[in-house]
């Protein structure tokens, strides 16, 4: 891998990285549940241990401050809520000294519902905020997460209520009260980072399909499917269309996951044709057919299941995928594919994103900062590795494509153009133009007296000679054994004028051959054609012309110096 992007990979990374920990940890107070809070200046960040209690709540229920306070106290807090479903409600009691606007932040995903009331001091709850994902109301934005707004006028004490339900809690649901400056720099990273990563998904994506609709290579159709549906996953789970498009009236951010074994069924095709596993690697080819089948199949069966099954199942396939993927590029770069230096890199990356998303779960303090983020800024990072792996292969594809095509149209042991490159070079003429058809008299006696090998040899030189003579790129042509064409337009010359040049070059080649073959000769035809003559017509009138030239040296002395063509 060139150095330049090892360095670029180390310098975005570690960037990032930094990013994320000042963001984490600057101004930031960590604290429980079970105290009154005093609100300074600094975030507040509240872990989800023991910060949520369970409850059972029926529509229409009025919510006042008996209820709320009964809701509390019938169950007891949970250790942590990963890994629960169904209705949790939490308790703050917050003062504050100052007056003071904080942004509230529920660290959720997939959250159905989430109803906010703030109670001041000797007074009833009022709701706040309704900040679930389809909420009508209009609230800031969180990628990642669900935020609402929350003032407190000077030297002012209350409760915080908020009721929280999903399908299920895969992640810690953490709190936190964010000032105004930290909310507006945590936004703005989470933003950036989602919304760039998602766009160059989306970009690479779109360049790919454009390249499958013109050369129907699977590998970028299949490339296209890796790489798009990754950021259509991520766009949705991260809130980002339900945020722009709110009409819609259903909660897309559980579709990510839907769509992630689709994504890597095209993952698994795209790695079986990168690297060709078909051919050089069988038994490989069929575990990648396999992964590709169960991730559809997956994905139809999890039309049907609650999101905790679907959750899983996504889970259980990433868990197969990435070491697979990590797998597949160690091999491949054990046989020296330079393509798998830019793979391996980047399902590296993606892989230990994961275990790092994968921790963050696994935390209920959430000690690892923006679990989401990480992933995502890998994911970007990993689908321009794979960009420069399918760019590699390409590039040899091109290689293999442009040598097949040579050797469709080159002639192998003349090396000059062969009857196809003769008709291509036909119908591109527009103007008037001289067609000599050469035939090398004597082939047959050097052939029987000297051998075959020497036979090619003259062709070889013959036809050496006469690309050296003519000095005219792609107008020498071998469409026999011993026949060849010319092909010349005459441009801004005398069509008169460069015909007899022509005769004097075929007496220049005829004289240099027979120094080293004296029983070879030279016949020849000429025929003029124009914009309006059938090219095949005029190509057998010079065929004809060559055959009567031939006969007319039988007839009288076979020399070219005595029978020249009119």
């Amino acid at each position: 891998m060139p150095r330049s992007f090892c360095r670029y990979l180390l310098t975005a990374g570690l960037s990032t990285g930094a990013c994320f920990v000042l963001l984490s940890f600057s101004s930031l107070l960590w604290a429980t549940a079970d105290s009154t809070l005093q609100l300074g200046d600094a975030t507040v960040k509240l872990d989800d241990n023991g910060l949520w209690h369970p409850i059972q709540l029926e529509k229409g229920v009025d919510l006042d401050e008996d209820t709320l306070s009964l809701l509390h106290q019938s169950t007891q807090p949970s250790g942590t809520i990963i890994g629960q479903t169904g209705r949790y409600l939490t308790k703050l009691s917050l003062s504050a000294e100052q007056a003071q606007s904080r942004f509230v932040v529920v660290g959720a995903n997939f959250l159905d519902n989430g109803v906010a009331y703030w109670q001041p001091e000797g007074q009833q709850p009022r709701k706040i905020a309704n900040f679930a994902t389809l909420s009508p109301q209009r609230l800031p934005d969180m990628l990642h997460a669900q935020a609402f707004p929350l003032t407190m006028s000077e030297q002012s004490s209350g409760v915080l209520w908020i009721i929280i339900s999903a399908q299920y809690y895969p992640t810690p649901i953490t709190l936190t009260l964010y000032n105004a400056w930290d909310y507006y720099q945590v936004q703005g990273l989470v933003g950036l980072v989602t919304q760039g990563s998602v766009f160059v998904m989306l970009t690479l994506a779109l360049l790919a399909l454009a390249i499958y609709f013109r050369t129907k290579l699977m590998l970028t159709f299949w490339f296209a499917g890796y790489v798009g549906l990754h950021g259509i996953g991520w766009a949705v789970a991260s809130g980002e269309i339900n945020s722009l498009l709110p009409s819609l009236g259903v909660n897309l951010t559980y579709a990510g996951m839907h769509l992630f074994p689709i994504a890597i069924a095209c993952a698994a095709m795209f790695t079986a044709g990168l690297f060709n596993t078909q051919e050089y690697a069988p038994r490989l080819y069929r575990v990648f057919r396999g992964v590709a089948v169960c991730g559809v199949v997956m994905a139809v069966i999890m039309l049907w299941l609650p999101f905790i099954g679907v959750f899983y199942l996504a889970h259980i396939l990433a868990l197969i995928w990435v070491p697979l993927s990590i797998f597949t590029g160690i091999t491949m770069l054990t046989r020296h594919d330079f393509k798998a230096k830019y793979y391996l890199t980047g399902n590296l990356l993606y892989g230990s994103s994961l275990v790092y998303y994968t921790a963050s779960h696994a935390l209920a303090g959430s000690v690892l900062p923006y679990p989401e983020l990480v992933v995502l800024a890998a994911l970007a990072l990993d689908c321009f590795c794979i960009l420069l792996s399918l760019s590699e292969w390409l590039r040899v594809k091109q290689k293999e494509l442009t040598e097949i095509l040579y050797q469709a149209k080159v002639d192998m042991l003349t090396n000059v153009g062969n009857r196809f490159a003769m008709n291509e070079k036909l119908s591109e003429l527009n103007g008037d133009y001289w067609i000599v058809f050469i035939d090398f008299d004597g082939m047959k006696t050097i052939n029987d007296s000297l051998g075959h090998k020497e036979g090619d040899r003259f062709l070889i030189e013959a036809a050496s000679l006469m690309r050296d003579q003519i000095a005219e790129d792609d107008s020498v042509f071998r469409v026999g054994g011993d026949e060849f064409v010319w092909l010349l337009e005459a441009q801004d010359r005398n069509m008169i004028t460069l015909k007899s040049q022509l005769q004097q070059l075929i007496l220049n080649i005829e004289t240099e051959l027979k120094t080293q073959w004296p029983t070879s000769g030279i016949s020849y035809g000429f025929s003029k054609g124009n914009p309006k003559k059938d090219k095949k017509v005029s190509l057998t009138e010079a065929d004809e012309a060559m055959y009567q030239h031939k006969q007319s040296k039988h007839a009288q002395v076979p020399s070219v110096h005595d029978s020249l063509p009119s």
